[in-house]
């Protein structure tokens, strides 16, 4: 695939994460088949990226490669290795002198299938190397070692129950000294019961913490923590009621900001949000949405 976005290039509808580039990227696999008892497939697969600006500038390159194992009954399982170069210039970074390469290197692993009728599972470790770019004030990016792990599993216990679970973590190291800048873990659970073919309930729980070090990071450590129901109701096609909550909770101080003493207005120019060890209810949504199809 061949991509090129000029530097001037705008969109009002859509997201373009990066603008002056030709980005060309390639996938390639082969697989021999022996039909055996337990092994169905095996073989190399890889992958390219590289992008340039309109300058000639490789601004990322990245190779990886891995050999998969397809094994009987749908099981997946992949090591993977892969070699990355980062290159920020001073427009993608205030404060750089010129352009500055960072190189890290991947190791990793998939494993994934659906070894029962009930349960479907997909493991992701990735240890490599990232551009740390979220430094403290007055700092350059480094290269920071990352740990990158990816589990979900889904479950089916009953006939009409159906349980989603998730769970990422990202953990970087300032490279360094090794001590770590931020850790990020994702949990989430959803569950979805089937009362009858037209009645449904789904309920959504996510944890989201973010444990940021203020020494080798510019992040906040920040915790939230969400709850959605719905209930749904589809009597046939064209009529559609639903019926929703929604509860958020964040570690955010009451007040929300730095207050002036013995008032509760805010210090001017003073931080946005302020953080906390506990948790706030900050919003609150309750929904009911009707919706019927009028037929000629």
């Amino acid at each position: 695939m061949f991509q090129d976005i000029t530097a001037n290039f705008h969109t009002d509808t859509g997201f373009v994460p990066r603008t002056d580039i030709r980005n060309a990227s390639q996938y390639f696999h082969f697989y021999w088949r022996p039909e055996g008892r337990h092994l169905v497939f095996f073989g190399p697969e890889a992958n390219t990226i590289n992008l340039w600006d309109h300058n000639g500038v490789a601004v990322q390159q990245v190779y990886n490669f891995d050999w998969v194992f397809d094994f009987k009954p749908n099981l997946i399982m992949a090591p993977i290795v892969g070699y990355e170069t980062d290159t920020l210039r001073p427009n993608d970074f205030s404060g750089l002198p010129d352009n500055h390469k960072y190189v890290q290197h991947l190791v990793g692993f998939v494993l994934k299938g659906s070894p029962l009728s009930k349960l479907t599972f997909n493991t992701k470790v990735i240890r490599d190397g990232t551009v740390l770019i979220d430094v403290p004030t007055g700092q350059f990016p480094i290269t920071g070692d990352e740990t990158a792990i990816t589990q979900t599993m889904s479950l089916k216990p009953t006939r009409h129950l159906q349980i989603d679970n998730t769970y990422i973590l990202d953990r970087v190291l300032n490279g360094a000294v090794h001590h770590a800048a931020f850790n990020n873990h994702i949990i989430r659970s959803k569950w979805n019961y089937q009362f009858t073919p037209a009645l449904s309930l789904r309920f959504i729980t996510q944890y989201n913490g973010l444990l940021a070090n203020p020494a080798r990071s510019s992040l906040t450590t920040t915790r939230n923590l969400n709850f959605d129901f719905l209930i749904t109701y589809l009597p046939h096609p064209g009529t559609a009621v639903y019926v929703g909550y929604n509860s958020n909770l964040e570690n955010l101080v009451p007040g929300l900001c730095e207050q002036l003493p013995g008032s509760t207005a805010c210090i001017p120019n003073g931080p946005a949000l302020v953080r906390s060890n506990g948790f706030i209810n900050d919003g609150r949504q309750f929904f009911v949405k009707i919706s019927y199809l009028f037929r000629r």
